[in-house]
């Protein structure tokens, strides 16, 4: 083979390998839901994704107790949590929603120290929305 001709193919195989690995966010612009079929520890876990020409461009994650309060206000959870661990959930979730707007791929999010449940949870619930999503909706997800 010519060296031109090995250059070319190394091209195409870099190609097929670099497509392979990119993120693919097959929804329509607009916002998306997901949230856990069930709470644990009195909270339910969820995630909201606004999409714009194929990027994610905004994501909201929280928990949310049966009477509409969030896990990211809850001072007493914080307090209690925060000497633990060294994390609180305001700042997983940011962190969270923060790795996920940079990687555009919830495989890529890493997990947060102290959050380990909550990083699962999260990545379940973003896969569920690029996975099944439906724009305007909240869909509900097993996370067992």
């Amino acid at each position: 083979m010519t060296s031109k001709r090995v250059f070319s193919v190394f091209l195409v195989l870099l190609l097929v390998v670099v497509s392979a690995f990119a993120a693919k966010i097959n929804l329509k612009d607009g916002i998306y839901g997901a949230q856990a079929s069930e709470a644990s520890y009195g909270y339910t876990a969820f995630v909201m994704l606004e999409i714009d020409n194929g990027k994610i461009v905004k994501v909201v994650a929280d928990e949310v107790s049966a009477d509409g309060k969030l896990k990211s206000n809850d001072e007493g959870y914080r307090a209690n949590m925060e000497p633990k661990t060294g994390t609180y959930p305001s700042k997983f979730y940011t962190d969270l929603a923060m790795q996920l707007l940079k990687e555009q791929n919830p495989d890529k999010v890493d997990i947060v120290s102290g959050a380990t449940h909550a990083t699962h949870n999260f990545v379940k619930l973003v896969k569920a929305i690029l996975e099944d999503g439906k724009l305007g909706q909240t869909i509900t997800v097993n996370l067992k």
